[in-house]
């Protein structure tokens, strides 16, 4: 077991109701105050990098996904996003009058518009001769004065350079999207609601503060309710039944939705809506201070009989372990950069209770099962390979300094992302098991030239036939590993930002290499032993 898996404190679920005699909170004592002492703790630091400590900074410092990462690109892009329901005849709408700004450009060779209900994108390009002029900037910033005009939706300009424009609160937004978990969900919407303010008191380019964001993938926009209070004398002035206003209301928020389906004309379930015209342009302001039609002879005025407020609360409640889960989206204008590190900053300094936490959400590819799967996986490969070898080199023992090579090539699998800062994503996985493939191959010739040397010289000393083994295979085995290297080396040079092509290179480039010299001197040192 690695040292730094070894816990530091032990502490018994019941010590409240244990005597202090008991045998267990007394082992739990003395084992504190060993780990606790001076030397032991020296100790541990000291031993730490070398029984799993690089192991440990891989799984802490290493992203597990793909990041956010800036390329640059000669184009701009656009992006918005809908609530659910969203008319796509408007989101074409909205979307073509950015269009018509970029076209207006005599330096756009073309544009590329997707348009969806929930979303819509545009790619504009540009000639060649028109990157080496302003006017591709110009542009940029006309579509970004553009999309400050717009309200009510997330939209995103960017391209050209690092910077980009955001409006509104996305899961897409600079990557600041934050998690609060807590086992009371009162207290953890109060806490999620202090910490808003104090998000948005700390700097001025935080535009505002989401904290009823829903699942990150979804449309990230807290749902609005809208609450009239119509008590007894409302309903006595007006002679309306609080069920009769929300019929009447039913319409202005619904248009999107259909209220039923019916077959026509050889279609199957076509759904129907009714819509009301203007409803999409009015707000409640404007919707209270009209006549709302409840009958064909009856017309009130809410403004005049009830108020009304609008609360925002989440989508949905999600718990998860018995802790319940509340994202937060912080609209940053800034760099993605400077964001994560303001974002960092103010988690360290903002002070939880016991039991509640807000960090920074960050997906990634890794989840449980693939985890457990990859794990189920790589000792199934373990076991081949030991049982293929063994029966090949008719020994036990043999297979076991072929299989050594695997941990000298994690380590330095571990290293080269630490020391890189690279993700670990789906390429560095595929990276992973195609070094190990190869570093297996590097063992297997070595042990077979053991082996072969064994037969002829029976009598001869088993770390000295080792020796001789490596100085017949050491030149094959680096030639192997620095032909695969100089093959990763253009996609670590020069690197298109793409996770899946770094990570991969990365895997192999510092597996291979802390195999193939770490490999020889750990098979060395292993034949060593034996008399």
């Amino acid at each position: 077991m690695p040292l730094w898996k070894i816990p530091t404190h032990l502490t018994t679920a019941d010590s409240i109701e244990l005597p202090a005699d008991d045998p267990r909170v007394r082992l739990a004592s003395l084992y504190n105050d060993v780990m606790d002492w001076g030397p032991v703790e020296w100790t541990r630091e000291w031993l730490e990098p070398a029984t799993g400590g690089v192991l440990r900074k891989f799984t802490r410092e290493v992203s597990f996904g793909a990041g956010w990462n800036w390329e640059r690109r000669p184009e701009i892009s656009v992006r918005m996003s809908f609530p659910p329901g969203h008319p796509i005849g408007r989101a074409d709408t909205l979307m073509a009058g950015f269009e018509n700004t970029a076209l207006a450009s005599e330096s756009v060779s073309r544009t590329l518009v997707d348009v969806r209900e929930e979303s819509a994108s545009m790619r504009v390009q540009f000639h060649p001769e028109a990157l080496m002029t302003s006017e591709p900037h110009v542009l940029r910033e006309r579509l970004i004065s553009l999309a400050g005009n717009v309200g009510g939706i997330y939209i995103y300009v960017g391209g050209l350079v690092q910077d980009g424009f955001s409006s509104g609160f996305d899961s897409s937004q600079n990557g600041i999207l934050l998690k609060a978990v807590g086992p009371n969900y009162e207290d953890l919407d109060r806490m999620v609601a202090d910490f808003s303010l104090y998000l948005q008191g700390r700097s001025r380019r935080v535009a505002g503060v989401d904290g009823n964001s829903s699942y990150p993938g979804r449309f990230q926009q807290a749902r609005q309710v809208i609450s009239i209070d119509w008590d007894a004398d409302a309903e006595a002035r007006s002679r309306v039944t609080a069920r009769d206003v929300a019929g009447a209301l039913s319409p202005y928020f619904r248009s999107r939705f259909p209220f039923s389906y019916s077959d026509m004309d050889g279609d199957i379930q076509l759904p129907i809506r009714l819509e009301v015209e203007g409803a999409y342009d009015r707000d409640m302001d404007r919707v209270v201070v009209q006549p709302l039609q409840v009958r064909d002879s009856l017309q009130i005025q809410l403004a005049g009989l009830a108020e009304y407020t609008v609360e925002e609360r989440p989508t949905s409640i999600v718990r998860e372990n018995q802790q319940y889960i509340r994202y937060i989206n912080v609209d940053f204008r800034g760099p993605s950069q400077m964001a994560s590190t303001f974002i960092e900053r103010e988690l360290e300094a903002y002070q939880t209770n016991a039991g509640y936490g807000i960090y920074i959400y960050r997906s990634s590819f890794v989840t449980d099962k693939i985890r457990d799967t990859f794990g189920w996986l790589l000792m199934a490969a373990f076991f081949l390979v030991y049982l293929v070898t063994a029966s090949v080199f008719e020994s036990w023992k043999l297979p076991l300094i072929v299989l050594l090579s695997v941990p000298m090539a994690g380590f330095g699998l571990a290293l080269a992302f630490v020391w890189t800062g690279d993700n670990f994503a789906e390429g560095a996985l595929i990276g992973t098991i195609l070094m190990v493939g190869i570093s297996v191959n590097d063992a297997i010739l070595l042990t077979d030239r053991y082996r072969q040397l064994r037969e002829l010289r029976t009598h001869g000393r088993s770390s000295v036939l080792m020796r001789l083994a490596v100085r017949e295979r050491l030149r094959p085995m680096i030639t192997t590993t620095l032909t695969t290297i100089v093959a990763m080396l253009p996609m670590i040079v020069f690197p298109d930002n793409s996770d899946f092509w770094l990570g991969m290179s990365t895997s192999v480039v510092g597996g291979l290499s802390a195999s193939t010299i770490l490999g020889p001197i750990i098979a060395v040192s292993c034949c060593s032993m034996q008399r």
